[in-house]
């Protein structure tokens, strides 16, 4: 997770709330959608998103810019 998110969510109660987590990356996710849905302590975490660009730090989107259109339709 980046700093700035980690922060915010250890400064913050998410308790009976619902949160969407997305991220972006340019290389290897590892794990930060499941790093952030345990750090959502007392949260409902639903429909978490990666968006993935090329890993050679250029910014050509590699998930379907459709596959993202999906997801923001599919969110209530």
């Amino acid at each position: 997770m980046a700093p700035a998110v980690k922060t915010f969510i250890e400064d913050n109660d998410f308790s009976g709330k619902t949160v969407i987590p997305f991220m972006t990356n340019g290389g290897w996710p590892v794990h930060v959608i499941k790093d952030m849905k345990a750090a959502l302590k007392g949260a409902k975490v639903e429909n978490p998103m990666e968006i993935r660009f090329d890993s050679t730090g250029g910014d050509r989107q590699v998930t379907p810019q459709n596959a993202v259109d999906e997801w923001i339709n599919s969110i209530d």
